[in-house]
C-alpha cells in the first residue's frame, strides 16, 4: 500500500465522514453543528441529505454550495482555546476569519435590517466555565449570553432561539455564499 500524501488523506475525510462522493461537494461550504439548519437546508433546494446515521450529514445545493453538519461546537474562534488547534499552530496564533467573508456577512445583515456586532469569538473545551470565575474574564459572545442570568443555554431557550431565528441565519448564510461565488474574488492569506 502506497503512503497518501496529505491532500489525498483530506479527499478522502469528506466522503467517508460525510457519506458524499467528493465530485458532489461544491465550490463553497457552509458549516453547521445543528440538524435542523441542514435539514432546511435540504429542504429548500429539494435535495437529499447523505450520511444519515454517521459522523456527519450534508447535502449540495445544486447553486454552487454544500452544507456539512459536522455535528460538534463552533471551531471558528479568534482565541481559541478548544486544544485540536493546537495540533496545527501555536495558541499564540488566533484562527482569525476571512476579513471578505465578514465583510459579505455583514452587508447580508445589514441588507436584512440586523443589528451585529464583530469581535473576539472564543471557544473551549472548558464545559459550564461561567461558573469559573477566574476563567470568565472578558468575552464577546455572538449568539449566546451566558453571562446574563436568563442568558445560559438550556434545551428551552435553544429551542425558542431555532424557532425565531433558524431560518433568518440559514438565509444570511445561503445569500453570503452565493454573493461570494457572484464576486469571484480571490483573497492571498499570509500563512504563519
Amino acid at each position: 500500500m502506497s503512503v497518501a500524501s496529505r491532500e489525498e488523506i483530506a479527499r478522502d475525510w469528506l466522503p467517508r465522514y460525510t457519506g458524499m462522493p467528493g465530485e458532489k461537494f461544491a465550490k463553497l461550504v457552509l458549516l453547521t453543528n445543528f440538524d435542523n439548519y441542514l435539514e432546511r437546508f435540504a429542504e429548500r433546494f429539494k435535495v437529499p441529505v447523505c450520511g444519515k446515521g454517521g459522523p456527519m450529514q450534508a447535502a449540495t445545493s445544486g447553486h454552487g454550495i454544500t452544507m456539512i453538519n459536522f455535528g460538534i461546537g463552533s471551531p471558528n474562534a479568534a482565541v481559541r482555546g478548544e486544544g485540536t488547534g493546537l495540533d496545527y499552530y501555536p495558541i499564540e496564533v488566533p484562527a482569525l476569519p476571512s476579513f471578505r467573508l465578514h465583510d459579505f456577512v455583514g452587508h447580508e445583515l445589514v441588507r436584512r435590517g440586523q443589528d451585529y456586532r464583530t469581535g473576539v469569538v472564543y471557544t473551549t473545551n472548558h464545559r459550564v466555565w461561567e461558573w469559573d470565575e477566574s476563567f470568565r474574564g472578558a468575552l464577546l459572545l455572538v449568539s449566546d449570553t451566558p453571562m446574563a442570568p436568563a442568558g445560559i443555554k438550556i434545551r428551552e431557550s435553544d429551542r425558542e432561539v431555532s424557532r425565531k431565528y433558524l431560518d433568518l441565519h440559514l438565509e444570511i448564510g445561503i445569500a453570503t455564499m452565493e454573493s461570494l461565488l457572484e464576486s469571484e474574488e480571490t483573497v492571498k492569506h499570509l500563512r504563519y
